[in-house]
């Protein structure tokens, strides 16, 4: 499939370049061809590192990909032996982290990681590469399990464990950034607690499933809203795999409205610019933080 450039839609603010923070989000399939695993991991960080290059010509501050894109978000059974060691990072993956720290810009993608031999479990997690920093790990902390299209086709506890702990919020280039992973934006606790913690911008990395277009098109809103947050969803295209991905990834700025969007069932890239200042802004004007009232709430909250 011919890869796309979907540019920046619907940009109102006139804004200075020092308050713009440039994301390029890689709409791209990432399946695994069984009969050569290792080529197809080969070709997935190949891409990664491509993109690095393109975008270090176009301001991009980060490059963003879907969840599973490393080595395949369907990938069942070759999953433990293609999964990334965080332990002992592959020579294809140093390979990126080079890239990121010849070229200054930040890299956030989706991957199943491996933290050793013993407990053996595997994780569906985003890596978050920027330059001259150390490698981290977010771990998606609600896994899905539900019924499509009257079959129970969707379990990830069978290819996943269950990460213990939220994303950190972290600094890109001034920006303050958190991260979340698909099915954990159902829990508006997530996107609050990191917004709580700092974050400007809120990353999902998805393989969103077809058939559920009614959520995706309202939820990542309704958390840039109720946050007064940058919420960017990237997902990853399906090739044949089943169930079929939704794709269709966008970018919400923090009112809520949908200011850039990628077409469904295509590679491509979409590029947008987000204005920093307007986090300030929503939030002023919506007060989702200085009205909260925790201690109506819950009495075990009062003074949070």
């Amino acid at each position: 499939m011919e890869s796309a450039h979907v540019g920046s839609v619907r940009d109102r603010e006139g804004t200075a370049p020092d308050e713009q923070f440039r994301v390029a989000i890689h709409q791209a399939d990432s399946m695994i061809d069984a009969s050569d695993p290792k080529m197809s991991l080969r070709r997935n960080v190949s891409r990664m590192f491509d993109a690095i290059q393109t975008a270090s010509g176009e301001a991009i501050n980060l490059v963003v990909f879907g969840e599973g894109f490393l080595n395949g978000y369907q990938s069942g059974d070759m999953l433990p032996e293609l999964a990334l060691d965080v332990a002992d990072p592959s020579d294809l993956l140093e390979e990126v982290m080079a890239s990121v720290n010849e070229f200054g810009l930040s890299i956030i993608f989706g991957a199943t990681t491996s933290k050793g031999s013993y407990p053996g479990s595997l994780f569906n997690s985003a890596v978050v590469l920027r330059p001259d920093k150390e490698m981290l790990i977010v771990d998606k902390t609600h896994l899905s399990e539900f019924r499509y299209k009257g079959e129970p086709v969707v379990s990830e506890k069978l290819d996943w464990a269950t990460g213990s702990e939220l994303s950190p919020v972290f600094d890109i280039d001034g920006f303050k950034v958190g991260v979340e992973i698909c099915h954990d934006i159902v829990f508006p606790e997530v996107a609050r607690s990191l917004c709580m913690k700092g974050a400007e911008l809120i990353v999902n990395v998805s393989a969103a499933v077809s058939g559920f277009d009614w959520f995706w098109n309202s939820i990542p809103a309704t958390r840039a809203f109720e946050n007064g947050v940058w919420y960017v969803h990237a997902t990853v295209v399906s090739a044949g795999g089943q169930p079929e991905l939704l794709e269709h990834s966008r970018v919400v700025d923090p009112f809520g409205s949908v200011v850039a969007e990628a077409p469904n069932g295509q590679d491509c890239v979409l590029t947008h610019s987000l204005n920093t200042t307007s986090v300030a802004k929503a939030r002023a004007a919506l007060k989702p933080f200085t009205e909260r009232r925790p201690e109506i709430y819950d009495p075990r909250l009062a003074g949070r």
